[in-house]
């Protein structure tokens, strides 16, 4: 027999919504008693315009926290876009104002310094050059100024406490976001004026290349992370 779906009110999906901001434990219990709750495309496999999955959902239990692509694509334009319209559609989505805000300027910290192609069509992913550099320039002003303001609350003998995000225990991912944004800006200052280059493809700048490198050098030795130097030398010679 066919279990019959069962219905869930406005009150307890907006509940359900909060609960994680509340209590993640009481969250995680709740999502796995009322599964019916949980989107469709995580029930029967299908792919979400949003680019979601259960990964992003579960990136705590696969042990997946460090992983940037996830959280790039979690806090990303499409998934700003996707809540801006369920706020207009589905009343327990009323409140996200601030959640998309919060996306938004991640989102395009992100495509700032992860500028590949010059020819771009996304607003701030294109390189910074004399077209691009005032507008990076303002937005990472108030990048900072909405970074500054940010707050969390934390419990501490059972009374809530107010903590500026830079001032926490979790400042460390959004100072490098700013870092990042600064000497980007300053880096482009510096090589216009010495007359080296007119632009700047901030991909070039980060680690990915040299992390491929060592991922190429471990392949070729098995996965091994621990080679020898005649092993090291023999692997770097066929890269």
């Amino acid at each position: 027999l066919e279990k019959k779906q069962k219905y869930y009110g406005e009150k307890i999906k907006k509940f359900a919504v909060t609960l994680q901001y509340y209590s993640p434990k009481a969250y995680t219990y709740f999502r796995e008693q009322f599964n019916n709750a949980l989107p469709t495309f995580l029930q029967f496999g299908l792919r979400a315009g949003t680019k979601l999955t259960k990964r992003h959902l579960h990136y705590i239990k696969s042990n997946e926290k460090m992983n940037v692509r996830l959280a790039a694509q979690t806090l990303s334009k499409s998934v700003a876009d996707a809540l801006e319209f369920l706020k207009t559609e589905e009343s327990y989505f009323e409140d996200v104002d601030a959640t998309v805000e919060f996306i938004t300027y991640m989102n395009n910290a992100f495509d700032i310094l992860n500028s590949r192609s010059k020819f771009s069509n996304k607003p701030y992913n294109k390189p910074i050059s004399f077209d691009t550099v005032i507008i990076y320039k303002d937005f990472t002003n108030k990048f900072i100024q909405y970074v500054e303001g940010l707050e969390f609350i934390e419990f501490k003998n059972d009374q809530p406490i107010v903590i500026k995000v830079l001032k926490s225990s979790r400042k460390t991912g959004f100072h490098g976001l700013i870092l990042g944004l600064k000497n980007a800006i300053h880096l482009y200052e510096f090589i216009v004026a010495k007359n080296y280059m007119t632009y700047l493809l901030t991909y070039k700048l980060s680690q990915d290349h040299i992390e491929t490198t060592f991922s190429a050098i471990r392949s070729r030795g098995g996965h091994n992370n621990n080679p020898t130097c005649r092993q090291f030398e023999a692997t770097y010679k066929r890269i």
